[in-house]
């Protein structure tokens, strides 16, 4: 009882009582000697952890069979020990259970273990250890196994010659397939795809007397040459698709009598193919990829022979010449798949002849604005339907209301579909799941009338057009487990009947119009997990108790309406509380944080933005989640200090920490943390001091925040650390010292702001090639000397804004940064003429080089800048006339203020040859001195960021 009470139930272990028998208790099996319990089977029973395993688990030492599979477990560390006590396991299986952590090593003690499954964890990761000696299946899919280096190979060739399945898909490892595997005379399954395969595949292995599956697929770089097989071999299923296969003995596949599944890549050399594989007499079931890069037209109509396949893949095929008719010929197909192809022709009405079809998936294929057929209504035994991301248009037809066997119907992300759902669609009476999101579709909800097919289990109308309320027949549908209507244009109240859909787990009516209070009948769904009502207009009070009623939700968001949520509990906190991994409460009118929050033991992100929280920012913050929060974002409050005032916070996992626009004092915490890639904002508050080298604490950052604080000091040399950051920004503070030269020589920044600091010297010099910043603006330092040359290997420029004190001539190489969209060069002290090559800059909204010391004509060259909104050309010495054409005849006086020698439109001073192009100062005239110096008006910034 211990063990289900560690659980969130989903009333699947309703037997499980206390007081009765428990080897009769739903997934649990006793020694019919012993009565000790021998077996537990939980997979698939909807269960829900956000704690731990309970130790519980390890007290049932005689087990033999221990199933956790396909749970929720998401955020729950594998413990460290436990395991080992289980001594005499025979079955060990996690598979996607969403755990997470290091695969302990103390199941290397179970010597008596046959099979291992913790596949579909992408979480998990696996430091080899000694293999177990007895172990025949092992699955380690989605595992990453990296981490125990090179040598994982070698482990297993010591350890398991009995093993008969082994399954590393998406493992992440690389290097060469090692020649052991073909010494594993029991091997009967091989899946080594999707990695980072290469070299020469052993073909040894293709020749295993007991090999049924081989995949390798999806290694581009592993090299194939298929052996002569020989005569009796058993594979059934060979898997080759998106390697590098030699065509080279092709021939062999005449041995390959059992092979009932092929996979595999065409080139244009396989020529032999088409008569190889129609001597497969076991053949059923066919995948083709398209290989190579020459895009050459594929001939496969030999395909079109092969009547006795009941499968049929195309992948990536170009059918934009010759629709593929040839399709009709194959009256045996039950699925049929075509993936990524282009269907630029008709598609071929022979398809809607193929009665036997039971499910057809047409996804990422190009229909190019063509509607589905009519003919699918033809298709009466179909019971999946796939038209995903295919660009058709015109609307769903009517005769899919034909197809009485439905089950599974996906028609999404297609923007030209449009019109309204068919009536009839939601009658099917087999029909489970239905998901048309991201269309275009339209029209009123309320036109789905009742009755509706009560087999339901999925509704996804998402992204689409759709309006009117929420329509009562849904309330009929009482199987329904996921109900997603977000991003629509939904209005009017949330029904009070949801109370009916007991089942419901996942709801979302995020993105819509809906308005009124939310229905307590809301609170009373104890299977909801997921519940999204963000980015409406509801109204209303909300208690927190209410809310922790839903003991199975993981999911809460409610921000961006006009509710407010009170905390009715004092300091009493209503155990237990749901184990929400993901809280969302922006904009909800918070005026302290909720008492329960801390008691949230399995919180991985919280989102409270735009509250009107005050007072501090308590430790337990930091102290209860340290090992499992990924996201806080307290931005937009009225906080003032943290307690304690830490300037480092113990986060493992955290990938984004927002504190900005409050009014907080003190130090800025910096996360130690350990995740890939962390986003940090402490922008608009009052921070003053930060942990001295600072930089060694934020190697994985992305995105750095400072600006509009009170910090000072130089910026370290250790924040070049942080080799993976895109966007730095540290303006109006108080920061000194010269520019950190690996600043301008990063090859991952792309946004740099240092603006209105008081850093001086000099720009480094010698920026490099392969430059990708965007956007650079220093603006409102004292830095001074010439402008880099070097800054044009920026080619990705964006955005260039450098008021300071630069002197000597604007470069010419600027012209090369011809991404610019705007350049603000004012208030410094270059001289020179203006360089002709900014013409050159032809995506120039915005050009600012006023308060310098420029002379010269104003180049005529700067009229074909035909995208230039924005000009500013005052106080300096520029003389003669101001160019005429296209966007100078829009540009007021005001741009070329502060230049006594210039004249012509739109100054009313007149130049002294009305017909000359130019009229030039006297070459012996000298500048008035005062023009710019005697004059100081407050600046004015017309850059926009970019």
């Amino acid at each position: 009882m211990q063990l289900k009470r560690s659980f969130i139930i989903a009333n699947r272990l309703s037997s499980w009582r206390a007081g009765t028998d428990c080897c009769h208790w739903e997934g649990v099996s006793c020694d019919m000697v012993s009565g000790r319990v021998i077996s537990l089977d939980l997979s698939d029973m909807n269960l829900m952890s956000r704690r731990r395993l309970d130790p519980a688990l390890f007290d049932l030492t005689s087990l033999r069979n221990l199933n956790l599979a396909y749970n929720d477990f998401t955020g729950v560390r594998l413990p460290e020990s436990g395991f080992e006590r289980l001594t005499d396991l025979l079955h060990l299986n996690f598979s996607r259970s969403g755990v997470s952590g290091q695969i302990p090593l103390e199941i290397a003690r179970l010597k008596k273990l046959v099979t291992l499954d913790f596949s579909g964890n992408y979480r998990l990761y696996f430091l080899e250890s000694s293999f177990l000696s007895n172990l025949r299946e092992l699955r380690l899919d989605s595992v990453d196994i990296r981490r125990g280096g090179s040598n994982w190979s070698v482990v297993l060739a010591h350890n398991v010659h009995k093993l008969e399945i082994l399954s590393l898909s998406q493992c992440g490892i690389s290097g060469k397939v090692p020649e052991f595997f073909a010494e594993l005379s029991s091997l009967r399954i091989l899946d080594l795809s999707t990695n980072y395969l290469e070299g020469q595949f052993p073909t040894k292995i293709f020749q295993l007397k007991s090999l049924k599956k081989l995949d390798v697929s999806h290694n581009p770089n592993l090299s194939i040459n298929l052996p002569d097989f020989p005569d009796g071999n058993s594979l059934e299923t060979l898997n080759l698709a998106s390697t590098n296969l030699s065509y080279h003995l092709l021939s062999s596949f005449v041995n390959l009598k059992s092979l009932k599944s092929l996979s595999i890549s065409t080139a244009g050399t396989s020529k032999e193919l088409p008569s190889l594989i129609g001597d497969l007499p076991s053949l059923t079931e066919l995948e083709l990829t398209r290989s190579g890069s020459n895009w050459e037209k594929p001939v496969l109509s030999w395909v079109g022979n092969l009547k006795q396949l009941t499968g049929l893949t195309l992948d990536h095929y170009d059918f934009s010449q010759s629709a593929p008719s040839w399709i009709g010929n194959l009256t045996n197909l039950a699925h049929l798949e075509m993936l990524n192809c282009d269907m630029s022709k008709p598609i071929p009405n022979q398809i809607g002849n193929l009665t036997k079809l039971i499910s057809l998936e047409f996804t990422g294929s190009d229909f190019f604005g063509q509607q589905i057929p009519s003919w699918i209504g033809n298709l009466t035994k179909l019971t999946s339907l796939g038209i995903s991301d295919c660009s058709c248009s015109g609307s769903i037809p009517s005769t899919i209301g034909n197809l009485t066997q439905l089950e599974e119907l996906y028609i999404t992300d297609n923007m030209e579909l449009n019109g309204t759902i068919p009536r009839s669609l939601f009658a099917l009476p087999r029909l489970k799941f239905v998901e048309l999101e991201s269309n275009w579709l339209s029209g009123s909800l309320e036109d789905i009338h009742a009755p509706l097919s009560s087999s339901l289990l999925t509704i996804d109308l998402s992204e689409n057009q759709l309006t009117g309320p929420i329509p009562k027949s849904f309330f009929h549908l009482t199987n329904l487990e996921n109900l997603s209507l977000e991003s629509n244009k939904l209005t009017g109240l949330i029904p009070k009947s949801f109370f009916h859909l007991t089942n419901l787990e996942y709801l979302s009516l995020e993105s819509n119009k809906l308005t009124g209070p939310i229905p307590k009948s809301f609170f009373h769904l104890t299977n909801l997990k997921y519940l999204s009502l963000e980015s409406n207009k509801l109204t209303g009070t909300i208690e927190f108790s209410s809310i922790w009623r839903l003991k199975s939700l993981y999911f809460l968001s409610l921000s961006n309406n006009l509710i407010s949520l009170t905390d009715d509990e004092g300091e009493t906190v209503p155990l237990p509380l749901p184990n929400i991994n993901y809280l969302h409460l922006a904009s909800c009118s918070l005026r302290k944080l909720p008492v329960a929050l801390r008691y949230l033991e399995a919180l991985l992100e919280l989102d409270l933005s735009s509250n009107q929280i005050s007072g501090v920012i308590p430790s337990w913050i930091w102290e209860n989640w340290k090992g499992q929060l990924q996201s806080l974002n307290l931005s937009s409050n009225m906080f003032t200090t943290l307690e304690k005032s830490p300037s480092l916070v113990n986060m493992t996992y955290l990938y984004l920490l927002d504190l900005s626009f409050n009014r907080i004092e003190g130090s800025i915490p910096i996360p130690v943390t350990t995740s890939i890639e962390v986003a940090l904002d402490y922008s608009n508050n009052c921070f003053s001091s930060i942990v001295p080298n600072f930089g060694i604490y934020i190697e994985n950052a992305t995105y750095i925040n400072f600006s509009n604080n009170k910090l000072s000091d130089h910026v370290p040399s250790s924040i070049c650390n942080a080799n993976k950051l895109i966007i730095l920004d540290i303006s109006s503070n108080n920061f000194s010292g010269s520019v950190p030269p690996c600043l301008t020589e990063s090859v991952s920044l792309r946004v740099l702001r240092l603006r209105e600091n008081k850093f001086h010297g000099v720009l480094p010099e010698n920026i490099k090639e392969g430059c990708k910043l965007q956007s650079i603006d220093v603006n409102g330092n004292q830095i001074e000397g010439k402008l880099p040359r070097s800054l044009s290997n920026c080619r990705d420029l964006e955005l260039l804004d450098v008021d300071n004190a630069f002197g000597g001539p604007i470069p010419k190489s600027l012209g090369k940064l011809v991404l610019l969209h705007g350049l603000n060069l004012s208030y410094n002290v270059f001289t020179g003429q203006i360089p002709s090559q900014l013409s050159s800059l032809t995506q120039l909204e915005s050009l600012d080089l006023s308060w310098n010391k420029l002379s010269g004509e104003i180049p005529y060259e700067l009229t074909s800048l035909t995208y230039l909104g924005s000009l500013n050309l005052s106080y300096n010495n520029l003389t003669g006339r101001i160019p005429q054409g296209n966007q100078f005849l829009a540009f007021p006086n005001s741009s070329f203020d502060g230049n006594v020698h210039l004249c012509g439109m739109p100054l009313s001073k007149k130049c002294d040859t009305p017909g000359s192009t130019f009229a030039s100062a006297s070459p012996h005239s000298e500048p008035n001195a005062n023009t710019v110096e005697d004059q100081q008006p407050y600046k004015v910034d017309k850059l926009g960021d970019i």
